[in-house]
């Protein structure tokens, strides 16, 4: 990933999730007792966007003062627990991919899903089934 990604230590262990649940069209945020606010999941939208493509993307985020990379993730692959010094966006051409922050919750991402992660937000993340993930990593400085 780029540059600005930072390992955290290990806290204390992850609350339990009987809180409260919140469902956006077709997934559920499930968040920890404390949350500090909900995940935040911008949808692909083919009318504003045109259609889904690692170009599209791209451009879609350079538009928003993002620069971007792209990675193939294959199933299996895992993040630890980690922050960035940077704010980014992580957006899904491809396959399914688990975000989870101690604080804001989990969601699991799909193609065309893009989710803001502000500077300093602790989370690990993973692939999700059989099929490699396309994903664009931007960062805004």
């Amino acid at each position: 990933m780029q540059g600005c990604c930072t390992t955290a230590s290990a806290g204390p262990a992850r609350q339990s999730r009987t809180a409260w649940q919140s469902s956006l069209p077709g997934r559920v945020l499930k968040c920890w007792s404390r949350p500090i606010m909900a995940l935040q999941v911008e949808r692909w939208e083919v009318q504003k966007h045109g259609s889904l493509s690692t170009k599209t993307m791209l451009k879609r985020l350079r538009d928003e003062g993002y620069s971007g990379s792209t990675y193939q993730f294959p199933p299996g692959t895992q993040f630890p627990s980690h922050t960035h010094g940077c704010d980014k966006k992580d957006s899904i051409i491809t396959g399914r991919f688990r975000f989870v922050s101690k604080d804001q919750g989990e969601v699991t991402l799909e193609p065309g899903d893009v989710l803001h992660v502000p500077r300093g937000m602790e989370h690990s993340a993973e692939t999700v089934g059989t099929e490699t993930v396309t994903f664009v990593d931007a960062s805004r400085y």
